[in-house]
C-alpha cells in the first residue's frame, strides 16, 4: 500500500507554510514601498543625528530666531514710520520699542503716565522721551519725560574725616 502525501489546496493570493498555516502574499509593490520608506527613515534619522552633533541644527535654530527678530524689527520700523508722520522724532537715535501687554501692572507703577493707555498700544522710549502710541487709531496717547532712578550722592564734600 502506498501512502500519498496530500498537499493543502492553494488558493490564489495564499500559500501555506510547512505547518499548514495560511500565508498571505504581499504584493511586490507594497514590499518595495515599505523598504523605501524604511531606508528614508534611517537616512533621515542618521542625517539629523549627524547634523545635530556637528552643530548645524543649533545654527539653523539661531537663524530662524534671527529671522523672526528681523521681522519684528520691520514691524517696529513700520510703527515708527507711522509715528513720524504725526510727530517730529530724531532720526539718529534708535528707540526702544515694546507692545503693552498688561496695562494694569503699568497703571499701578505709573498711574499718571499710563492712565489712558490700553493693551496692544506701543511704548516708544527715547533717552529723554517716552511715547505711548495707538497704531490702530493712529493716535499719540501720551508723551512724557523718561524717569530714571539715579542714586543721589548724599555725602558732603566739606566733611573732614580724621
Amino acid at each position: 500500500m502506498e501512502i500519498k502525501k496530500l498537499k493543502p489546496k492553494e488558493t490564489e493570493g495564499q500559500s501555506f507554510d510547512p505547518f499548514g498555516r495560511a500565508k498571505i502574499k504581499m504584493p511586490k509593490m507594497l514590499k518595495v514601498i515599505c523598504i523605501v520608506v524604511g531606508i528614508v527613515i534611517v537616512i533621515g534619522v542618521g542625517t539629523y543625528y549627524t547634523l545635530n552633533r556637528m552643530g548645524y541644527i543649533q545654527a539653523f535654530k539661531l537663524a530662524v530666531q534671527y529671522q523672526k527678530q528681523v521681522a519684528l524689527n520691520k514691524a517696529d520700523q513700520q510703527i515708527l514710520a507711522q509715528l513720524k508722520k504725526i510727530i517730529l522724532l530724531p532720526d539718529d537715535i534708535t528707540p526702544t520699542m515694546a507692545v503693552i501687554n498688561n496695562i494694569d501692572v503699568l497703571k499701578k507703577q505709573q498711574p499718571g503716565f499710563f492712565a489712558d493707555a490700553k493693551n496692544n498700544d506701543h511704548l516708544i522710549i527715547y533717552p529723554d522721551l517716552a511715547i505711548i502710541f495707538d497704531a490702530k487709531a493712529n493716535k499719540i496717547i501720551k508723551i512724557g519725560p523718561v524717569q530714571t532712578a539715579n542714586p543721589t550722592n548724599t555725602t558732603n564734600a566739606n566733611t573732614n574725616t580724621k
